[in-house]
């Protein structure tokens, strides 16, 4: 009765667990992608081609339709990896998006004493590190999830007498 009792109790906390985790972090991966996304919309207000080393030589009229041209692939295959139907791709993928999204404001960061940096509003603040705040709130809740996770189980593993 008491290896019954320990796999009952195991699933229901292992259940709970990964719930709670895929809502937070569920909360936290669609804001940042809906942050980022919002970003890019002001990324074309910003021009912020002009930046970018491939585009910055060209002329507004002429960088503007690349950079949201290449914009549709990205954003295609963010989402298609990030809802992929496999869960390790979908977990991994989410990961590197998290990454990314810290990455990215770093980037920001870097480039804004630039005298073509242009994201210097409350909004455009808020977009960029917004996003980098949820990435990295993800990562550590991923991290700290997973690690209480392998813990439980390694304790459970080892209590177990059958």
């Amino acid at each position: 009765m008491p290896i019954l009792n320990w796999r009952i109790n195991y699933w229901l906390r292992n259940y709970r667990v990964k719930y709670m985790k895929a809502t937070f972090e569920g909360v936290l991966f669609y804001l940042g992608l809906g942050l980022l996304f919002s970003h890019e919309l002001d990324a074309i207000v910003q021009a912020e081609w002009r930046l970018l080393y491939v585009v910055r030589s060209m002329a507004d009229e002429q960088a503007m339709p690349i950079f949201i041209a290449l914009h549709v692939p990205l954003f295609a295959f963010i989402v298609w990896l990030t809802h992929h139907n496999s869960s390790t791709v979908q977990l991994r993928s989410r990961i590197v998006f998290n990454a990314f999204l810290v990455i990215h404001a770093g980037l920001h960061f870097r480039l804004s004493n630039d005298p073509l940096y242009t994201f210097n509003s409350f909004l455009s603040q808020g977009l960029i590190f917004g996003a980098a705040i949820c990435g990295a709130l993800a990562l550590v809740s991923n991290l700290f999830t997973r690690s209480h996770d392998a813990l439980y189980n390694v304790k459970a593993f080892l209590s177990d007498k059958s």
